[in-house]
């Protein structure tokens, strides 16, 4: 469902609403939730600590949109693999997003080492433990200033109906 939202809140951020766009006025935040059925989704999620940490360093090696990108346009393809093993998923995963991202495959698999410098491992369960926390329960799960949203709306419109209901 995430993967469908996705060109939907693209489209919402850049979207004219008062006197600019929805991102001069909304903050978007998301936070990683692999779901438990969807096969290597943990694994995907692991190198998002990785890329976040990334970030805070060098904006210019920011590749958190990339990676989204990337992981939603390899989520068919993976969701397939049902009968490849974790232990065989992290090498061929690692490769597919150094290649993708022009970036050293061995510095990807190390991630999912034991020598991760950046503490992935713990850092994916602490924000799935925050969004379990907050009562996410699946995907997506949408919050307005901490008020969790009965449903999360689909299209554009819907969106923007939301915004201006809020603002009145």
């Amino acid at each position: 469902d995430c993967l469908a939202l996705n060109p939907v809140i693209e489209e919402l951020m850049s979207t004219k609403w008062q006197d600019g766009v929805v991102s001069d006025y909304v903050y978007l935040g998301t936070t990683i939730f692999p779901l438990p059925y969807h096969v290597h989704s943990w694994q995907v999620g692991w190198l998002v600590p990785y890329f976040m940490d990334l970030c805070e360093v060098d904006a210019s090696t920011c590749y958190l949109d990339q990676y989204k990108d990337f992981s939603y346009k390899s989520q068919p393809q993976i969701l397939s693999m049902k009968t490849t093993s974790q232990d065989d998923f992290i090498p061929w995963w690692s490769a597919q997003v150094a290649t993708e991202l022009g970036l050293k495959e061995a510095d990807i698999e190390a991630v999912y080492g034991s020598s991760d410098t950046h503490d992935t491992a713990w850092t994916i369960r602490e924000l799935w433990k925050y969004a379990t926390g907050k009562g996410v329960n699946a995907t997506p799960t949408t919050f307005i200033n901490g008020v969790h949203l009965d449903s999360t709306p689909t299209t554009v419109s819907d969106w923007i109906e939301l915004l201006d209901s809020i603002q009145k």
